[in-house]
């Protein structure tokens, strides 16, 4: 009931407001088999696939449209305070801006370490299945179809002094079997290692400004859940940069 009630107090933000159906065990295996026979599982319809090539390339054309430089393969070595404004010493030279933000996710602590943000390793499994997956499922893990028939498994985090990747990708394959229980048959292809950025202690987005340097922002600690906060925090921050008055959601 929490979750339908989250639904209908938000569908306002989503430009096309899915449709949220309660499943029971019996339903559930009715219309997919495949998935395991969860107590309570909520159906949402529609469910939109993003080519992560496509959105970049997408995000970078408006982005230079509206006026922004990129610089790419640049190291940035450090910032400081200029009042006003930032000074920016790179690899291919300094730069002199009024604002600066940090959204570069576990490396943001090198440039701010009083801010607590740690690095979390985590893991995908991709698997070659015998038959197409026709639903995604997030629950204790999340699974994902893929093109020719293949299926994306995530994510185990873990403390990176317990991180052991043999043990972590065993841990995977028996959270994916729990999920989809005839991938216990399926190839796993190949495995996947990123890290996440974490916000501690309180594991939530650090969105905003930094008090102690003026014209400098933070957007990151997102964990695993950038593409469902980035937009609208994202949003947020250019209302508060054009001088908007913002009240940041808890």
């Amino acid at each position: 009931q929490r979750l339908l009630n989250s639904f209908e107090k938000n569908k306002d933000r989503l430009p096309l407001f899915p449709q949220v159906r309660l499943h029971t065990t019996q339903t559930l295996h009715h219309q997919f088999p495949d998935c395991s026979p969860f107590n309570v599982c909520f159906e949402i319809n529609p469910v939109y696939s993003v080519l992560f090539p496509n959105l970049l390339q997408f995000l970078y054309e408006y982005l230079k449209e509206k006026g922004v430089s990129f610089l790419f393969n640049t190291e940035l070595h450090s910032i400081e305070s200029t009042h006003p404004g930032l000074k920016l010493d790179t690899s291919m030279g300094q730069y002199q801006t009024e604002s600066l933000i940090l959204a570069t996710g576990t490396e943001s602590r090198f440039f701010v370490p009083h801010l607590l943000i740690e690095s979390i390793p985590g893991m995908i499994l991709i698997f070659q299945l015998t038959r197409p997956l026709s639903f995604a499922i997030s629950a204790s893990g999340h699974a994902v179809p893929l093109a020719n028939n293949q299926c994306a498994v995530g994510a185990i985090p873990s403390p990176l002094e317990e991180w052991i990747e043999e043990e972590q990708e065993q841990k995977l394959k028996a959270k994916a079997i729990e999920l989809i229980p005839h991938l216990a048959q399926a190839n796993c292809l190949r495995r996947w290692i990123g890290k996440r950025a974490v916000y501690s202690p309180e594991r939530e987005p650090l969105v905003g400004a930094i008090p102690s340097q003026q014209g400098l922002y933070v957007l990151t600690g997102f964990a695993s859940k950038g593409l469902l906060w980035i937009p609208q925090t994202a949003s947020l921050l250019a209302q508060s940069l054009t001088g908007a008055h913002v009240t940041f959601p808890n």
